[in-house]
């Protein structure tokens, strides 16, 4: 899995091999912010409204880090 751009203005990308069901993005004090499912290629998503901070992208397998500006 890939992520970009990082840090962003709330536009992410991510690019997956396989399709990942329940994802889930954590802001930097555990909350749920957002939780989605992401189909084999590059999935694109606006989150502007987003708090400029730190959060966590939960694949159940892995964690990402992405920054919010």
């Amino acid at each position: 899995m890939v992520i970009f751009p990082n840090p962003s203005s709330g536009q992410l990308q991510i690019g997956v091999t396989n399709t990942i069901q329940n994802v889930e993005l954590i802001d930097a004090h555990g909350r749920l912010c957002q939780k989605f499912d992401l189909q084999t290629g590059l999935n694109l998503f606006n989150f502007s409204d987003l708090v400029p901070g730190s959060y966590f992208i939960h694949t159940g397998t892995s964690v990402l880090n992405w920054v919010v500006e």
